[in-house]
């Protein structure tokens, strides 16, 4: 289905996302800074809502399930209700920045349709991504790389867990800092971490939004069953030198030239 060309970021986000997992750090930092809208049965004093307090909002029903309906623009909100065909529902529109309106909905226990009826697609939210996203969590993945430790080898390309490592190379053709990555496996003899992917970055200023937000992209993927980690390359580390100069990264930028082999300790 083609979407609607749009100036607004978050459903520039939300296009994104809908082609894979490297667009979700993206599109969870513009759910939880930009104006959302929601549905209610009357107007009511907004001025005093604070988080987690109640609010009465209009619930529609899709399949089985009652969800709350959330839209990104008055445009969208007119079109889902066009859409759905809510003759009786609410007709006023209240609107919060999406932290807030995410710290009110997450008690409700509730389900979320960002977009629902829209061209632009719809996102569905359960009560566990909205507790994540009211709480900031969401961006805060795990980074199991720290404690990660034990043999590793090269996973080689025909051996790739497509699933995983097409939304990392993806992700990674949008960061200008990144100069390769490899796909490692933690070998039997690494104990409990048998098994672990490692994708390990070659970077140059790396921060550290860059291994959570590879995180997120690994968390939010179809193969997100298996446990994954990050580490950032140090081509001075002999161990770290060995993978940069001795094998075939899974992807490489125009401009990577492999560091010098005299930089190792």
């Amino acid at each position: 289905m083609n979407t609607p060309e749009t100036d607004n970021p978050l459903e520039h986000a939300l296009s994104v996302a809908a082609r894979g997992s490297q667009g979700y750090p993206e599109l969870f930092r513009q759910l939880l800074k930009s104006h959302l809208l929601i549905l209610i049965p009357h107007a009511p004093a907004m001025d005093d809502l604070r988080p987690g307090e109640r609010l009465t909002v209009s619930l529609w029903k899709c399949g089985d399930e009652e969800v709350v309906p959330v839209f990104t623009s008055v445009e969208r909100a007119a079109e889902g209700v066009a859409a759905i065909g809510d003759v009786e529902g609410a007709r006023w529109l209240a609107g919060f920045d999406g932290a807030t309106l995410f710290q009110i909905l997450r008690r409700s226990n509730v389900w979320v349709v960002i977009n629902a009826g829209c061209g632009t697609g719809e996102l569905r939210l359960g009560p566990t991504m909205i507790a994540k996203l009211a709480d900031g969590s969401i961006l805060r993945p795990s980074v199991e790389s720290l404690s990660i430790s034990g043999p590793a080898q090269v996973v080689q390309a025909v051996d790739y867990p497509i699933a995983l490592v097409d939304p990392v190379f993806r992700f990674l053709c949008g960061c200008p800092a990144v100069q390769a990555a490899w796909l490692l496996r933690m070998m039997p003899a690494a104990g409990e971490n048998a098994g672990i992917y490692i994708f390990a970055i070659l970077a140059i200023d790396a921060t550290p939004q860059l291994e959570e937000d590879l995180m997120i992209v690994l968390d939010q993927s179809h193969d997100a069953e298996f446990s994954c980690g990050v580490l950032l390359l140090d081509p001075r580390h002999s161990h770290h030198a060995a993978i940069i100069h001795g094998t075939v990264p899974f992807y490489s930028s125009l401009s990577f030239r492999v560091p010098s082999p005299l930089l190792t300790e």
